[in-house]
């Protein structure tokens, strides 16, 4: 009866840790065409300086592509903001040189990426731009372990199976726990 119960307790406790990872609300709420709408004109206004805008730009996976428009010819200089970032001591940052023509000028070129995130330096005259695509990186430490609740979990689940191993082992023991 009481092995029964072990057997069962233990089941139990294994079973609590299933299912256990990192969960995220998610707010479906007003998400709507206005808000999109928003972002794409704030997107718009990004000026380099008083002459030169960025007007569209996706930048990941290693590549870059911008929409530059400019009020008049000028040099523009994109360097590559993520280069040799993984790289201790100095590096020199690679830069390409562009000549924009008065009007939208078109500019894709490769770039470093770090776990598919990429970042770029638009710079003409007047002024310095980046442009990234963000860090999609995980922010928790315990992320190997299934996150914080599943590493926790475990441990909690560990030592309870052990100490009820302990338990069983002394009480079926007949004449209790002898010295060695």
């Amino acid at each position: 009866m009481l092995a029964l119960a072990v057997v069962a307790i233990a089941v139990m406790g294994m079973g609590m840790g299933m299912g256990v990872g990192p969960v995220s609300a998610q707010d479906g709420g007003n998400q709507s065409a206005p808000a999109n709408e928003s972002n794409q004109t704030a997107l718009e206004q990004i000026a380099i300086d008083d002459q030169t805008r960025v007007v569209e730009f996706e930048v990941g996976d290693g590549d870059a592509q911008m929409v530059i428009e400019s009020e008049e010819p000028q040099p523009m200089i994109v360097s590559d903001a993520l280069a040799g970032i993984e790289q201790e001591g100095a590096t020199k940052v690679p830069e390409k040189e562009y000549q924009l023509s008065e009007g939208r000028n078109e500019i894709s070129l490769s770039v470093a990426s770090i776990n598919g995130d990429s970042a770029v330096s638009v710079s003409t005259r007047g002024g310095t731009v980046r442009l990234s695509s963000g860090m999609s990186g995980s922010n928790d430490p315990f992320e190997a372990f299934g996150g914080a609740t599943g590493l926790f979990t475990g441990v909690i689940m560990t030592v309870g199976l052990a100490a009820l191993a302990a338990f069983y082992v002394v009480k079926t023991e007949s004449k209790g726990v002898e010295k060695a």
